[in-house]
């Protein structure tokens, strides 16, 4: 069914009788009560009300001249208008946009309101950095998932690249997809549908052309995609289901918008929105979407392509700089926004390239920049407005808040002139029509981890010693401030990171919680295995155990993080004889940080389990670099069940002779159709050969459930 303007308005009694039809003047059945109609209507049965210039509805013959073909080709060349621009920060650093290539998402269907998704509303969970899914998808085939779903939720976290995912739908050349933005949804009058979709969107087409773009719409829903970008920026929100209503009524946005994504109003057409995890927890169950994704940055071949376009003539220095040096820095740069703020960082002509190799130091040359650039928009001190923040930042943290409001702001004596480089502003709610900057104002830093930035900042210079230590004693190493930690560990211990400071506590004062952070760090990274059950049952692992795990493989980032040699000699000394990673999943940073502190390990490691860790290629290499250079040795390694590319079989090769009785590795790969696989050919036959040129080796390879191969060039079966 599809929904029509009406030329008339029905009679009081057909509005009382919620069964009675009412036939319009083009022939179209509707109910009076739901607007719904019971037969298509074509552009000549129909006349098209003004909305938005007249508070009458008078009728509107077609034009002469104008058609509503040519009416939508304008509209869409408009909308394609309104989208062009550029992204948040790079645009400030003479970037050709036009030169920046079209990558694609990486993205997963998640049944989120299953639970697989859901976030307590506006609540803080710790960045991770985590990249878990594989697999990629192009925007036109995200489109195609019309034919069998018509409304489609795009979910990210900050910084994940949802805005830009939007803009480039929206710029399908076959297809009429129309983008709006939510925290542009706030206005004090009611609306029709066609004042949200045409008139309010392209205030500068004339009368006629919104009129009849709108009936064009009508009749070709099917071609039709709507893109709602940000629905976690409006404070407004869909938690009743909304009532039914007619396309010619003027209602409140929030009731259109229920609407459509109920499928009430243009029934025919697609609906996108993207958002944010946590405002969808509250969406009303009959406007669910029939298909949600996940939105999880980009691939790493995307990645290294924006990369390149963001960088320019430096790409290849900096590149090979990060790679050799601080491969946890490529690792986070899938986020769009942390991919341009570490080549920001790099860019800064007062530090070198090969200084930027912590998460830390990426932030604290951001914010050197922001304090030299032109670009910058406060008028204040960036360093005297960073400390204001901090205190706010601290605070959002401790209360679990991602979202501050204006009166925050006002605490500290800042407002949001001050604080627009390092904050984004989306309207408050006093009502439906609330506008923005007026009334209450919701406020995100840019990204959440400039929020964990900000929050370890304060800790540093602005919580005192006493306090502090019982801090560390009871909240630091939980996984609430992991990220947090992560930082403090940059900005506490690393004596290298550049910080620029304009009061708190002496420097005696910060002597002393260094000492605290060290005294409370290291011993976290001890891993005493005695109470272990049955370590070497690797199928089996207790809930403890891997709680632990999965805390000492979050130090060991943390132990990379200080860039101390001493910590790094401590985490040494106390490392664990068995390590019992399996189901656990690492990022690269982990990944990096397990190889950069293996290294350096003298004893020998009883066991090493990466059973059905999800590793990759890249990160197995990070791993193997450790192991391979590591004076130590291993006894058992178990690599099962992972999703490695064949080329990591030089990397296999390379660590062979570290590896002194057992080593597992059935369905280690993953084929071409991304289903897993063991070693076969010539690949069984170059780690045959990289065994035999291991002298007096016992060493066992089970490279599929029924190979083991020794030394010797023998193959034995079981």
């Amino acid at each position: 069914m599809t929904e029509a303007s009406q030329n008339t308005q029905p009679s009081t009694s057909a509005r009382d009788n919620t069964n009675r039809r009412n036939e319009t003047q083009s022939g179209i059945e509707m109910d009076v009560q739901t607007g719904e109609t019971v037969s298509r209507i074509t552009a000549q049965d129909v006349h098209i009300h003004n909305y938005q210039r007249s508070n009458a509805v008078p009728v509107i013959p077609p034009s002469p001249v104008m058609t509503p073909e040519e009416a939508i080709r304008r509209v869409m060349e408009n909308n394609r208008n309104h989208i062009e621009g550029a992204l948040d920060v790079i645009d400030k650093h003479n970037v050709d946009l036009s030169q920046i290539p079209v990558v694609h998402p990486l993205i997963e269907n998640t049944w989120f309101f299953g639970g697989e998704a859901a976030l307590a509303d506006e609540e803080y969970n710790p960045s991770t950095f985590n990249r878990y899914v594989q697999a990629n998808i192009r925007f036109d085939q995200l489109l195609e998932q019309r034919h069998e779903f018509k409304r489609m939720a795009i979910i990210g976290y900050p910084g994940s690249g949802k805005t830009t995912c939007s803009r480039r739908l929206a710029e399908n050349g076959s297809l009429y997809c129309f983008h709006l933005k939510f925290m542009d949804m706030n206005y004090t009058e009611k609306l029709t549908l066609q004042q949200l979709l045409i008139d309010n969107q392209h205030p500068e087409l004339t009368r006629e052309v919104c009129d009849l773009a709108f009936r064009w719409i009508l009749d070709n829903q099917e071609q039709c995609v709507f893109i709602f970008d940000g629905y976690d920026q409006v404070r407004w929100s869909i938690t009743n289901a909304p009532p039914k209503c007619r396309i010619t009524d003027k209602l409140e946005v929030s009731v259109i918008v229920g609407n459509l994504f109920q499928k009430r109003f243009l029934q025919h057409s697609m609906v996108i929105f993207t958002s944010r995890p946590h405002s969808l927890v509250s969406l009303h169950k009959s406007v669910w979407p029939d298909l949600t994704v996940h939105l999880w940055e980009f691939s790493y071949d995307d990645m290294k392509r924006l990369f390149r376009a963001f960088a320019g003539h430096r790409a290849e220095d900096i590149w090979n700089t990060l790679e050799s040096s601080a491969p946890q820095l490529i690792g986070i740069c899938h986020n769009p926004l942390m991919l341009q703020y570490t080549i920001m960082a790099c860019l800064n002509p007062s530090r070198h390239v090969g200084d930027i190799i912590t998460i830390t130091r990426v932030f604290s040359t951001v914010l050197e920049n922001l304090a030299h650039s032109e670009y910058s928009k406060a008028d204040n001190n960036i360093y005297e407005i960073r400390d204001q923040l901090s205190v706010i930042a601290y605070k959002a943290t401790s209360e679990k808040k991602v979202v501050i409001s204006h009166e925050d702001l006002l605490t500290q004596d800042l407002d949001i002139k001050k604080v627009q480089d390092l904050v984004i502003v989306t309207p408050g709610y006093k009502g439906i029509g609330s506008r923005i900057f007026e009334g209450e104002l919701k406020v995100y830093f840019t990204h959440q981890c400039t929020q964990e930035y900000l929050t370890a900042w304060y800790i540093k210079y602005h919580m005192g010693v006493e306090e502090f230590s019982e801090f560390c004693q009871n909240k630091l190493f939980t996984g609430h401030w992991s990220t947090v930690r992560r930082f403090l560990c940059g900005l506490l211990v690393d004596d290298q990171t550049t910080t620029h400071r304009t009061g708190g506590l002496s420097a005696a004062d910060i002597a002393r919680k260094r000492q605290v952070l060290l005294e409370k760090l290291i011993p976290q990274t001890t891993m005493n295995t005695d109470d272990l059950q049955n370590p070497g049952h690797y199928q089996i692992v207790n809930h403890n155990v891997r709680e632990r795990f999965t805390l000492f493989k979050s130090q060991l980032g943390d132990v990379r993080e200080c860039n101390n040699d001493y910590v790094t000699e401590q985490a040494v000394r106390e490392f664990p004889a068995h390590l019992i990673f399996t189901g656990i999943r690492f990022t690269t940073s982990e990944a990096f940080a397990l190889g950069y502190v293996m290294k350096k390990v003298r004893k020998t490691i009883t066991r090493l389990e990466l059973h059905t860790c999800y590793l990759t290629s890249d990160q197995f290499r990070h791993i193997a670099d450790g192991i391979k250079a590591m004076p130590g040795s291993i006894e058992t390694l178990i690599l099962i069940s992972n999703t490695l590319a064949f080329n990591a079989v030089d990397a296999i090769c390379g660590i062979l002779p570290k590896i002194t009785k057992y080593f597992k590795m059935w369905e280690a790969f993953i084929d071409d159709d991304q289903e897993p696989a063991d070693l076969y050919g010539d690949d069984i036959s170059r780690v045959q050969d990289a065994l035999d040129a291991i002298p007096n080796t016992n060493l066992k390879i089970y490279t599929s459930r029924d190979r083991i191969l020794q030394k010797q060039n023998t193959s034995t079966s079981t």
